[in-house]
């Protein structure tokens, strides 16, 4: 989580340490520690700087991971100290999240974590076992775990009110950790635990609160003791503090705006956050924020998403449009029997059940099909979809491309009347594939001419346009119509949502109290990504749903875009409360 990582000990920092301890060893050839050869010292400081232009240049990041992967299976490696192989370490997973692949990150981070558990407490660096929990903590979160992210988090906590007796210094970091900890618990539809697991570090003591924690802890707490009604008054006084603190998120500013208006007092602090350009990157974590409907993880899941579309629905049904899949290993025999029946189809995606930006994703051809089948699929670690690839797809520039949809959707609530509680926005983006397609080429090239969304910056091997360059493209080219197009897009989302909100009122899926009311976090605009690829008869097939599409600017396009929805997300937030306050 980004609120907590920005308050750790920073990559830059974390590389000079490593080199410190590099230059002391290459100068003191007496150690007892066999000296690195000039050829590790090398990949080490390699591997370093790419994993440093990893962190926002996702080609870099791959590159990182294969570096450390040679650098940690030199001889000398393992004979260097353990503080450098923990810090190398550190870096090395941070580069496979960053590529998506957090179960090889949390081996690494386990690794690491053995390795603190054999050295002595001097040999430990503090910064390093921070990053490594909070590595780990973030791991399990991408992977859907958030009870797991949780216990890590308090793990933390607990390992720095024993390490360090004066509380004082630690309190930033306390902070961040229990915001955490507290989101985790949000996420999994649970405030009273929330509420609880906050009381249990701010309330001990004769500490002042509002001195000792930071603004968005304070601000998530009072939100929290309003909505719970365990106690309004101090809730309100929370909100009001948090909302006066400029390093507190802007969403504080939005809530005391809200109260504002239901006790018909005026306020306009959020407005001015939202007409200032420099504060877009603030409002954009918003949408990372705490406050969501804990139920949105299911439409994050894309497992969870194929089951919710599928059921009871016929084979030719074309409203929703998904992507035939089987879910492994308990629909392999259903998979052995289409695949059976339909040998011309030879591509596959296989999807994990989590993942972001395509990371998580592998096409898969027929013969490692046939392998899939032949194995015992009893180890797998959690259940993943295999979907059949849409052939032929329809390319745009010689490329294929995926279609982001923007979708705007709020939590049910007695405020906003007379909205619906989604709405579907007419900006999105056309995401290009980093090569153009050609049928029969090598695996190598494989990703580069399918995979078109994977956190790259424009001008790294993506290239995008907004929807009326799709819309020219295909009225020049006698490619179809795009309103009919657009329409069976509608159609889908309508459909994924009426299925949602079913599901939803079946299963009271993340109510955990009935006496905790909706009426702030339910105020807040969720921005939602659907993904959608065109075939040949232009026909959209939904690809997965974003609970966090990345609404950071990477480029004049895509900032163009992501400045619109962001903008018109809270314009509509704002007519809702106004609708809802002039209906009383």
């Amino acid at each position: 989580m980004q609120h907590v990582r920005k308050h750790v000990l920073s990559f830059t920092l974390q590389i000079l340490i490593v080199v410190i301890f590099l230059d002391a060893i290459v100068g003191f050839t007496s150690s007892p520690v066999k000296q690195p050869t000039p050829e590790l010292i090398e990949r080490i400081q390699n591997a370093m700087q790419l994993t440093t232009a990893g962190q926002t240049n996702i080609t870099a990041a791959s590159l990182a991971v294969d570096e450390w992967k040679v650098t940690r299976q030199q001889e000398t490696f393992d004979q260097t100290l353990p503080s450098i192989q923990m810090l190398c370490n550190t870096l090395y997973a941070s580069s496979l999240s960053r590529i998506g692949k957090d179960r090889d990150a949390l081996r690494i981070h386990n690794e690491t974590l053995l390795m603190m558990d054999q050295c002595r407490n001097q040999d430990l660096n503090f910064d390093t076992v921070l990053q490594t929990r909070i590595g780990r903590a973030e791991s399990f979160i991408r992977l859907l775990n958030y009870d797991s992210a949780k216990m890590e988090y308090i793990s933390l906590l607990q390992f720095l009110r024993e390490l360090v007796q004066d509380f004082s210094s630690i309190q930033l970091q306390m902070s961040k950790l229990l915001y955490a900890a507290a989101t985790c618990e949000l996420r999994m539809g649970n405030p009273i635990g929330a509420i609880e697991m906050i009381e249990s570090v701010v309330e001990q003591g004769n500490v002042d609160i509002f001195e000792a924690f930071d603004g968005d802890l304070i601000g998530l707490y009072g939100v929290l003791l309003y909505e719970c009604n365990k106690n309004i008054e101090k809730g309100k006084a929370m909100i009001q503090h948090a909302a006066a603190n400029d390093s507190a998120s802007p969403v504080y500013k939005w809530f005391h705006d809200v109260l504002n208006a239901k006790e018909n007092v005026e306020s306009n602090s959020f407005q001015t956050c939202l007409q200032d350009k420099n504060a877009f990157l603030r409002l954009v974590t918003m949408n990372l924020g705490p406050f969501d409907d804990p139920a949105l993880l299911h439409l994050d899941d894309k497992v969870f998403l194929n089951d919710l579309l599928q059921e009871e629905t016929s084979e030719h049904c074309t409203t929703h449009c998904l992507p035939k899949g089987f879910v492994l290993p308990r629909e392999k025999d259903e998979l052995k029997q289409y695949y059976k029946s339909n040998p011309s189809i030879t591509s596959w995606m296989k999807k994990e059940r989590s993942g972001y930006g395509s990371h998580g994703n592998q096409i898969i051809e027929k013969n490692e099909i046939q392998d899939i089948l032949g194995k015992d699929l009893s180890q797998y670690d959690d259940e993943i979809l295999c979907q059949r690839l849409i052939e032929p797809s329809m390319l745009l520039e010689g490329r294929k491309f995926t279609i982001r949809v923007y979708v705007i959707y709020f939590q049910e609530s007695s405020i906003g009347k007379g909205d619906d509680d989604f709405r579907i926005l007419n900006e999105g983006l056309v995401k290009l594939a980093e090569e153009e397609f050609v049928q029969g080429v090598d695996h190598l090239n494989v990703n580069r001419m399918y995979m078109t969304n994977s956190g790259r910056i424009e001008g790294d091997g993506m290239l995008q346009y907004d929807l009326n360059a799709l819309k020219s493209f295909m009225d020049d080219s006698d490619n179809g119509s795009f309103e009919e197009l657009w329409k069976r897009v509608n159609e889908s989302i309508c459909f994924v949502m009426e299925r949602f909100q079913n599901y939803k009122e079946r299963t009271n899926v993340g109510v955990q109290s009935t006496t905790c009311s909706k009426m702030l976090s339910s105020s807040i605009p969720k921005i939602l990504g659907f993904d959608y690829i065109v075939d040949d008869e232009k026909q959209p097939w939904l690809l997965e749903v974003n609970r966090f599409p990345g609404l950071e600017p990477r480029g004049a396009v895509d900032e163009a875009i992501k400045r619109s929805v962001v903008n018109l997300a809270w314009e509509l937030a704002s007519r809702k409360i106004n609708d809802a306050e002039s209906d009383c």
